[in-house]
């Protein structure tokens, strides 16, 4: 399991201790209403896959406009399983286009659906609760934990632990100032998969 002190992808330093007075629920809460309440959003970053036999690296890219434009792009080699997905809003339903499909849908939920078996539900999270469903990846968590502050791209943030139902255990780690999410990882003892999803880009007003 990553913790500060590291992981797969080699990254992480020590945590000092949390000092704020939020408990691991209210900093949970709070962190997706930052992102459906936002009047924009942009990010980008990378998504990290490691399996015994092979290591996969994609780009993603998230636009967010009350009201207007949305966007989830996640862009990988061509030798990957999903070298390109694609969902935009077009009024009000939604398109997809993954390497060279296309399709439409009537909610965000069904447009990125294709994307779940691939890319597992960490890389969606930020798009759903943008959407404005308080959703994320502490859904099927039964205990949570705030292990302490650390640094991500040299931003302060807060680091929770998670354990998930039957899914092993997942990290998050909030900007502490605006609580939106910097970095995801998740470790499945089923497939042996490792992922890990960085935010490099935060914008949001």
């Amino acid at each position: 399991m990553p913790t500060g002190g590291g992981g797969p992808d080699g990254s992480g330093v020590s945590s000092t201790p949390y000092t704020g007075s939020l408990t691991v629920e209210q900093l949970l809460v709070r962190s997706a209403m930052a992102y459906a309440e936002a009047a924009a959003y942009t990010d980008e970053g990378t998504i990290t896959i490691i399996q015994p036999s092979r290591r996969n690296e994609y780009t993603f890219r998230t636009i967010h406009e009350r009201g207007g434009r949305f966007s989830f792009e996640v862009r990988g080699p061509a030798a990957s399983p999903m070298p390109h997905f694609e969902v935009h809003r077009a009024a009000q339903r939604f398109e997809t286009i993954r390497s060279g499909s296309y399709g439409q849908a009537a909610t965000l939920e069904a447009a990125i659906l294709p994307l779940q078996s691939l890319m597992t539900e960490y890389t969606t999270s930020v798009p759903r609760m943008l959407a404005g469903r308080h959703w994320g990846p502490t859904n099927d968590a039964y205990e949570a934990r705030i292990v302490g502050v650390t640094s991500v791209n040299g931003q302060p943030t807060i680091m929770i632990e998670l354990e998930l139902i039957g899914e092993g255990s997942a990290t998050l780690w909030l900007d502490q100032a605006t609580l939106l999410i910097r970095r995801m990882a998740h470790q499945s003892p089923r497939s042996e998969t490792f992922i890990m999803v960085l935010f490099n880009r935060l914008e949001r007003r």
